[in-house]
């Protein structure tokens, strides 16, 4: 009997242990990526959050709540996060929007870097791929 119950306590701090808790990206205090798009007829601006802990989350343009779309796997999100340094977007410094623009803003600390730029924009074509590549993490399906 004694065993059963203590098998039942590890059981039960095992399972608590693995539901770690989702913190917003308005409280989060890690390293973030923010991407998304805005502009045209509505002025509405979507964006979107990878934390480096591999949450992705959507703004809701007329709220300021945040909804958990999926989670990265470590390897991928560190990826991602190693790309953007790697493809030196962080010494990127420009403001080019146009009626319809796409963004990009590194968040780290108070140290918030955005690069923004519109269709004309053609000269960083690492830009336009790394972009590209994380507006995709928002259209898979989510494996909750």
């Amino acid at each position: 009997m004694k065993w059963a119950i203590s098998f039942l306590f590890v059981l039960i701090f095992l399972i608590s242990g693995c539901n770690r808790k989702i913190v917003l990206p308005n409280a989060y205090e890690k390293p973030m990526i923010m991407f998304g798009h805005g502009g045209g007829f509505s002025g509405v601006e979507k964006n979107f959050v990878l934390q480096t802990d591999g949450n992705l989350f959507e703004k809701s343009f007329n709220k300021e709540e945040y909804t958990h779309l999926n989670k990265l796997n470590a390897k991928d999100c560190t990826q991602f996060f190693d790309n953007y340094k790697s493809l030196g977007l962080g010494e990127l410094q420009f403001n080019k929007p146009e009626n319809i623009y796409y963004f990009i803003e590194f968040k780290s600390g108070d140290n918030p870097r955005r690069i923004t730029w519109g269709d004309s924009y053609k000269e960083n074509q690492n830009l336009s791929i790394f972009y590209r590549t994380l507006m995709h993490l928002t259209k898979t399906e989510n494996p909750k």
